[in-house]
């Protein structure tokens, strides 16, 4: 049985990454924001639905009609702030330590937890794995099952001549559809969204933000590959856990509906909502208000064999009990 895990923004939340609402108050401050109204009042009018993405999708939708230039530099200007948050998110990632317990103490390590997974999804696009975890890590060298490391399907490095050893900056990817596949010795490592050190072969960045999601990423081969892989992963009898998904993204919603469907799911989920994590009406539970439970927990609420609701933070660090709880995921 596949052992698999797909991460959010949930999961970067541990090492101090944004949400959606913190991206929003973040963007106010970029001097791209500040300088043009149109964007701030649409990151304003999605603030408590939908967030930043919405206004990105928002202001994509008004240029696709007007093909205007203006409307052109709008989104241009909102992306270029995008990209600065995630700078940003990483300069405080870099001055974080990746374990939480102090001392370390190897069976209790987030990096070992990593490694027993067959493969790793993540629709984050920050560079936290990547300076943590997919690196010189000894959890993952060491371990029998992954001898050659880690792998990022389908990418590869642009090699920079004048980088420097201590370069705190992120490296920069770009596609190679030779490398898309899998090798044997080496964890694989999917962003299905892509990455903000991503760039496509035409110099843009490769990085799935707004509307039309599944359509961009049917447009990209890398990351079409890549949606293709987490499908095919999930028609075999397999184990997925999901940590900080929010299940916005009706697509993947979708897939993960058909894997339960055919009996070939089991999910673990680790989400604020425990047990209600699949419940997009939780939220909109009131007194004396008719609820109806939504389509995604019917469908996979009876595939769940295990839920939390702390945070990684807190299970990693000698919480030993909910530790325990969330390795049962890999019991046989």
């Amino acid at each position: 049985m596949n052992h698999v895990l797909l991460l959010g923004a949930g999961f970067s939340r541990n090492w101090g990454g944004w949400l959606a609402k913190d991206v929003n108050e973040y963007l106010l401050t970029c001097r791209e924001v500040q300088e043009s109204g149109v964007i701030k009042d649409a990151i304003q009018r999605h603030r408590d639905g939908g967030g930043f993405e919405a206004a990105v999708a928002e202001l994509q939708a008004r240029f696709v009609q007007t093909r205007s230039d203006a409307d052109r530099r709008t989104v241009e200007q909102l992306q270029t702030a995008v990209t600065q948050m995630f700078d940003a998110m990483d300069a405080g990632f870099r001055q974080r330590q990746f374990e939480f317990q102090r001392p370390v103490y190897r069976d209790y390590t987030v990096a070992l937890f990593l490694t027993r997974f067959d493969a790793i999804f993540t629709l984050n696009q920050d560079y936290l794995l990547e300076r943590h975890y997919l690196n010189d890590n000894v959890m993952l060298l060491s371990n029998a099952r992954w001898p050659g490391g880690w792998q990022i399907p389908g990418m590869r490095r642009i090699p920079d001549p004048n980088r420097m050893p201590l370069d705190p900056r992120p490296e920069i990817w770009e596609p190679d559809s030779t490398l898309l596949r899998l090798e044997l010795k080496s964890q694989p490592y999917f962003k299905l969204h892509g990455s903000s050190n991503w760039i496509r072969n035409d110099g843009g960045k490769l990085l799935v933000l707004g509307s039309e999601k599944l359509q961009q990423v049917n447009g990209q081969e890398t990351l079409r590959w890549y949606m293709q892989e987490f499908e095919r992963y999930l028609s075999e009898p397999t184990k997925l856990m999901i940590i900080g998904y929010g299940y916005r993204d009706d697509y993947l919603n979708q897939i993960l509906m058909a894997a339960a469907a055919k009996n070939m799911l089991k999910t673990f989920a680790v989400d604020p909502n425990g047990l209600s994590a699949f419940d997009q009406n939780n939220l909109t539970r009131r007194p004396g208000n008719i609820y109806c439970q939504s389509n995604l927990d019917a469908a996979l609420a009876p595939t769940l064999i295990g839920a939390s609701n702390r945070n990684l933070s807190e299970t990693f660090n000698q919480d030993y009990a909910e530790h325990a709880k969330l390795m049962t995921f890999f019991r046989e």
